[in-house]
């Protein structure tokens, strides 16, 4: 049996999960739905949802490096896991700076 550090937080696969959902429901939303409505909103609602995908995406990767005890605890704000992300998992997997460099841009 695998012990949970925090049972609350969701597993990497959970979190990996939930951001494909989210990037799906946003592709669908400028592919399909936009197509046919042309409603500026949409555009807005899917730029979020790329957003929100990006989140769960950076939570998934830090837990999973978690689970493996290769990251030092990091406190939940986006600003705590990209300083972790930037220091530590970008280095060690070679991330290229510019994507770095937009995931940071995305959030402000």
């Amino acid at each position: 049996m695998m012990l949970q550090l925090n049972p609350s937080m969701p597993s990497y696969t959970d979190l990996q999960a939930q951001a494909r959902k989210k990037l799906q429901v946003a592709d669908h939303m400028v592919v399909m739905t936009y197509q046919h409505v042309k409603e500026p909103k949409l555009l807005a609602a899917a730029m979020q949802g790329v957003h929100d995908a990006m989140a769960l995406s950076l939570s998934a990767v830090l837990e999973r490096e978690r689970k493996k005890k290769a990251v030092p605890h990091y406190t939940e704000s986006f600003e705590g896991k990209m300083d972790v992300f930037k220091r530590m998992i970008a280095l060690r997997y070679k991330v290229d700076p510019v994507l770095v460099q937009f995931v940071t841009e995305l959030h402000e």
